[in-house]
């Protein structure tokens, strides 16, 4: 499926948890390649019919984004949501990181930019670059100029390992946004050192 530019598929748009399990399990049993998202209490919704997969034999793939299994709602992160079916017939893979992140930078009314860059750094203090947003993780390219007033989009793509300066890891630049300790620098023919400066925020 991913060798291929298009994928021709269904979307089933059920009223639960439950009800999308139940949904794969009939797909798969007809032959066809199923797959669900889920996470949390929503896990613990479909319980039923996760057992009944794996009792089936049955080759879904469900995606679970580990949450806190907790009252109301959680948003901290634990694996007990998955593994409470560790025993359950299924096979299970843990991604070590995020592995990748994805971005989107834009900007208004300033004039002549440069650079762009993410720095690892706290909101008082300069810090070292960790990412180069425009040019593309480029320095030779430093010096190429949008001349005249931008306004839109100046940067947008996904951050891997190997875009990141060396010495600094992917979890290591994760944790710094988590904990407000890195921002984004836009450089500007007149103000060299930085126009535009922002700590980075998580969007939860």
């Amino acid at each position: 499926m991913l060798d291929q530019p298009e994928v021709v598929g269904r979307v089933f748009h059920v009223e639960s948890e439950h009800s999308a399990m139940g949904a794969c399990i009939g797909v798969s049993m007809e032959g066809a390649r199923s797959f669900t998202a889920t996470s949390s209490n929503g896990a613990l919704y479909m319980a039923e019919n996760i057992v009944s997969a794996g009792l089936y034999r049955l080759p879904i793939v469900m995606q679970i984004v580990n949450r806190t299994l907790g009252p109301e709602w959680n948003i901290w992160t634990e694996q007990g949501d998955s593994l409470m079916f560790r025993d359950w017939g299924w096979m299970q893979v843990y991604c070590e990181n995020n592995q990748e992140l994805i971005y989107k930078l834009e900007v208004e009314e300033i004039k002549d930019v440069y650079m762009a860059h993410i720095h690892i750094g706290p909101s008082d203090k300069q810090g070292p670059i960790a990412v180069w947003l425009y040019p593309l993780n480029n320095q030779d390219n430093a010096q190429r100029c949008i001349e005249g007033e931008f306004n839109g989009t100046l940067a947008e793509g996904t951050i891997k390992q190997e875009d990141i300066k060396e010495g600094i890891t992917f979890n290591e630049l994760i944790e710094a946004m988590r904990n407000g300790n890195a921002y984004v620098n836009v450089h500007t023919k007149k103000f060299m050192p930085g126009e535009i400066r922002g700590q980075v925020h998580p969007k939860i």
